[in-house]
């Protein structure tokens, strides 16, 4: 009776948690269209980020002229800076299953303020900065991460691959906007009805992708419960903590030439009405960008895609110092290049925070946080910039300023790759050992025999 009684109280050990990998479809009708869907939303606010340079050529010559260059940069910047900061929040929400609310709140935001910056009258500097700088910059931020991540959902072998479509739209966006603005703010529409246009198109846009884009359930990529937001595990993460850094050099300096690129031109004596082409051809070569080299990281790796594309990229600023008067031909070349490798450069740091995410529960969240200094180097590296160039345009401080920071980051995303190397192996080693379990059986196989 007491061993029955033993054998009763005893409590039951639970069964051991079995954790199931997750399961990716790589393809099908459902996850193509997310990446549509995805594709819309980027061209929506990536090409409303790529096509500043038209503003500000517009700004700095016909609509703020009591401001300088570095004033009026400082728009963009906490526009820019803004997209990536909110993501730390847009991305905790995706976490947490709020993707639809948290993508349609933001779309409506962006396009309200794009409404509000028709209303703003020239040499007003704050309605400016209010509407295009600070609104437009948070619906960008709720926007951006939720769109990024959804993808990962979908595809892993192939996320490079899909994530580089998506952000082809950004490309899309990136030439089909600043032509439509240059073409529209210099008419006789004139700039509020010129802003309202593109506000239509942008609306169109954000509309397709909210319809098109839709997270999987947790069920179906078996999902663990979520933990809260740790923040301190992050920061011990060597090699994450090694890629946040070179995300923020990279954008410290990646960003100057396509935001300078059409003033130095008209500076250097190449007629304002082929300047403004020079953001179309380096959008348009960042669409191809986005592919091909995405296509080879999911081959060779996309940390060695992405550290060869940022050196490339500050080969390619420094030749911005061999701009001649009236080279149109060399400056469009300057473009094209600049365009199909910073593209890739940008749409590879998606693929690259998911493979250093251990868990889809974590890749918003992680997403977030490393977006979170990206804005911070957004907010600072253009107006670095503008202060470094002055109202004489010293175009070599500009410059050398730009790939001084890829460098810098170049070299930073090497010691990620060496460390990420590192722990893998360790990995591997610890899940080639056997574990307690298998050695108990072993020995009682032993014994048996």
């Amino acid at each position: 009776m007491d061993e029955e009684e033993r054998q009763v109280d005893e409590p039951v050990s639970a069964a051991p948690t079995i954790r199931v990998a997750p399961e990716f479809p790589e393809g099908g009708l459902r996850a193509w269209l997310v990446v549509v869907g995805s594709s819309c939303c980027f061209f929506a606010a990536f090409g409303q980020v790529n096509s500043f340079g038209a503003y500000e050529d517009f700004y700095v010559r016909h609509y703020l002229t009591d401001y300088t260059a570095a004033d009026i940069s400082w728009i963009g910047s906490v526009q820019l800076c803004l997209q990536s900061c909110i993501g730390m929040i847009a991305g905790a929400l995706f976490d947490r299953g709020y993707f639809h609310q948290t993508v349609a709140f933001g779309s409506v935001l962006y396009v309200v303020c794009m409404f509000m910056l028709s209303l703003a009258k020239p040499g007003q500097y704050y309605q400016v900065f209010l509407s295009q700088g600070l609104g437009v910059g948070l619906g960008l931020g709720l926007i951006f991460i939720p769109s990024m991540s959804v993808i990962s959902h979908y595809f892993a072998r192939r996320r490079a691959f899909a994530m580089g479509l998506a952000f082809a739209g950004s490309s899309l966006g990136g030439i089909i906007q600043p032509i439509m603005v240059n073409k529209l703010l210099n008419s006789k529409l004139g700039f509020a009805n010129g802003v309202r246009a593109n506000t239509g198109l942008i609306a169109g846009m954000l509309l397709i992708g909210n319809l098109l884009m839709r997270p999987r359930p947790a069920r179906e990529i078996h999902l663990a419960p979520r933990a809260p937001m740790d923040v301190k595990k992050y920061v011990r993460d060597g090699p994450y903590m090694m890629l946040l850094l070179s995300s923020f050099f990279i954008t410290l300096g990646m960003f100057i030439p396509m935001v300078y690129l059409q003033l130095d031109a008209v500076q250097h004596g190449i007629d304002p009405n082929l300047a403004f082409y020079l953001l179309a051809i380096l959008n348009g070569a960042s669409f191809f960008g986005r592919i091909v080299p995405n296509f080879l990281a999911d081959k060779f790796g996309a940390l060695r895609v992405q550290i060869t594309t940022g050196a490339i990229c500050a080969c390619i600023a420094l030749g911005m110092l061999g701009i001649r008067q009236g080279d149109v031909a060399g400056v469009a070349v300057i473009a094209a290049l600049y365009g199909f490798f910073s593209g890739a450069n940008i749409s590879l740091w998606g693929p690259l925070i998911a493979e250093f995410s251990p868990s889809l529960q974590e890749l918003g969240a992680r997403s977030g946080f490393l977006y979170i200094w990206v804005g911070l180097a957004g907010l600072l590296g253009n107006p670095i910039g503008g202060w470094l160039l002055t109202t004489h345009y010293h175009w070599w401080r500009l410059i050398l300023w730009s790939v001084l920071t890829m460098v810098v980051a170049v070299g930073t995303l090497i010691v990620a790759e060496i460390l990420h190397a590192r722990r893998r192996l360790v990995e591997q080693n610890l899940s080639a050992r056997p574990s307690v379990e298998e050695n108990i059986e072993k020995e009682k196989d032993e014994k048996k025999a």
